[in-house]
């Protein structure tokens, strides 16, 4: 029974649209076209790409996700003994934009592209699927526009057979585009679509009847219109509220201005880069919340130097409809506290159990870090990093403030509202998905944290002397000296410590240390701490 109601309260969030897409997906789509269009010379970026993380040997060896492969056989693009989004990266073709790739490792990048062609039958396999077919799209263009510029295309044979692969892939995507999960994904076929239309020279936007390429970079003009108002937040944040996605898009934004010159992409953009500050750590790091780890999206560093090149500055907008993300600063100390809702109610697969969470900093050095993520495939670590016992937050009776499940679904969910800010002061209020609610207090200041946390009422029905309330702590284990102390205590209070993971990256884990001050009580409680560290820290 329990699985029936978790279940139903996963898909009473989603919107109509994403229940027919699924259905539709199920139906047969025809077959495509092979017919090659021929790339437009007028067809001209502003600036260059930025580069990416090193992924290739130049050969047939790749590392992803801190894991390597060698692709021997035809069947390796789709080994079944892998994990599933190794193999989305190596579809993905982030290769051809890897760091030190130049134009004189063309002939092996040429001949990497032809051997997917040949290896990778239309329709079969992961290649296939619209998320990985969406951003190889966009890197084979970026790479043929490198070598146009630079004259060194491939033999005429090459180009022919890579540009009419390009055309069937987009074709292919254009039937199955991602309306079933809408947010990131559906932006990204959006690109596709919009660097396709591109390339191949489509002649304006909402001109459908203007050839294939015109009806291509008018579909995706016409989801960014739709989707970007919805998607990108008052205070520039993308709403699945992960800094990981939130840098993914913004770079999506500006290849986009980059490549078309429109003012959708460069007002979006300046908003963007205004959130980026917000979720960028004094280390010049993202921060950690929901779905987010190192070595996937480009640095803040990186994102703000292509947007100076592309002349394009941060610029906040006004409105009501906010992340719930707050920053505050006293002395050396930087806090950024996770106030808002878990995510878009209908889609919150990146979504964590982390209501009320926070991540502190002393200087550039980090003190208290969410643990991260370093996984999607379903296991009990996937579940253990969405849990909120994962995050600096409140645990009422060990149970979840969202309930998280499988590795990317979220039945019933907390709701968070700030509840006052100021400049180094911030007070805000959770009702959890078991009815429980939670007020934090942080107060900022020169010599550290301080916070206070009220746990206002329970959500079972009567009185009970034995809930167990958990405020735990999650400390970076590169810091010394950090001292939490529970002021106030009351009876039945104590402090334990244990070890935890912390997520530094996909596919690497290092161990940290969990601080955790528990009550077992009867309502109201409040719990009031103290966090400092002595000296600079450093061990």
């Amino acid at each position: 029974m329990h699985k029936v109601a978790q279940l139903v309260n996963t898909l009473r969030y989603l919107k109509p649209i994403q229940v027919f897409a699924r259905l539709g997906n199920k139906l047969p789509h025809g077959n495509v076209s092979n017919r090659r269009l021929e790339a437009s010379y007028e067809a001209q970026h502003k600036k260059a790409f930025p580069t990416y993380f090193r992924s290739w040997d130049g050969k047939d060896t790749f590392t992803f996700l801190n894991e390597t492969h060698k692709i021997s056989e035809a069947s390796d693009w789709n080994n079944s003994t892998w994990k599933k989004l190794w193999l989305y990266n190596l579809h993905y073709f982030d290769c051809l934009r890897q760091e030190g790739e130049g134009t004189e490792d063309a002939g092996a990048a040429i001949g990497l592209m032809r051997r997917w062609i040949c290896e990778n039958h239309i329709g079969r396999g992961n290649g296939w699927e619209p998320y990985p077919i969406s951003l190889r799209v966009v890197n084979w263009i970026k790479f043929l526009i490198k070598l146009r510029a630079s004259g060194h295309l491939p033999s005429s044979t090459e180009l022919a057979e890579i540009e009419t692969s390009l055309a069937i892939q987009v074709r292919w995507l254009r039937k199955r585009l991602e309306y079933h999960l809408l947010a990131n994904h559906l932006l990204a076929n959006a690109k596709a679509l919009v660097f396709a239309g591109w390339y191949f020279g489509g002649k304006g936007y909402g001109v459908e009847s203007d050839g294939e390429a015109s009806g291509w970079l008018s579909k995706g003009m016409d989801i960014y219109r739709r989707e970007l108002p919805e998607q990108v937040l008052d205070d520039g944040i993308h709403f699945e509220l992960s800094a990981m996605y939130h840098a993914i898009i913004l770079e999506d934004i500006l290849d986009c201005y980059n490549s078309t010159g429109s003012n959708l992409f460069r007002d979006y953009a300046s908003r963007m880069l205004a959130g980026l500050e917000l979720l960028t750590g004094p280390d010049g790091r993202l921060v950690m919340f929901n779905d987010a780890a190192e070595g996937i999206a480009l640095p803040p560093k990186v994102l703000r130097e292509y947007a100076k090149a592309l002349n394009i500055a941060p610029s906040l907008h006004d409105g009501s409809k906010v992340s719930g993300y707050v920053k505050l600063k006293a002395g050396d100390w930087t806090l950024l506290a996770k106030c808002g809702d878990i995510g878009p109610d209908y889609q919150p697969g990146h979504a964590h159990a982390d209501s009320l969470s926070f991540e502190l900093w002393k200087g550039e050095r980090k003190v208290v870090s969410d643990t991260g993520t370093d996984r999607y495939v379903v296991d009990e670590e996937r579940k253990r990093q969405r849990e909120t016992a994962a995050h600096n937050a409140v645990i009422i009776d060990g149970k979840d403030s969202s309930e998280v499940w499988a590795g990317h679904r979220v039945a019933r969910r907390a709701r968070s509202k700030i509840v006052a800010v100021s400049e180094n002061e911030l007070v805000a209020e959770c009702r959890d998905c078991n009815g429980n609610v939670i007020r934090r207090r942080l107060l900022l200041t020169p010599e550290g944290l301080s916070g206070t946390d009220d746990v206002l009422s329970f959500g079972e029905v009567g009185k009970r002397a034995d809930h167990v309330v958990d405020v735990c702590f999650h400390f970076n284990p590169e810091i010394e000296g950090c001292s939490l102390s529970c002021s106030e205590p009351e009876a039945g209070v104590e402090e334990t410590e244990e070890q935890c993971l912390l997520a530094k990256s996909f596919g690497r884990t290092v161990e940290g240390r969990c601080s955790v001050i528990r009550a077992i009580t009867a309502c109201p409680i409040r719990l009031c701490w103290r966090l400092e560290v002595r000296g600079d820290g450093v061990g």
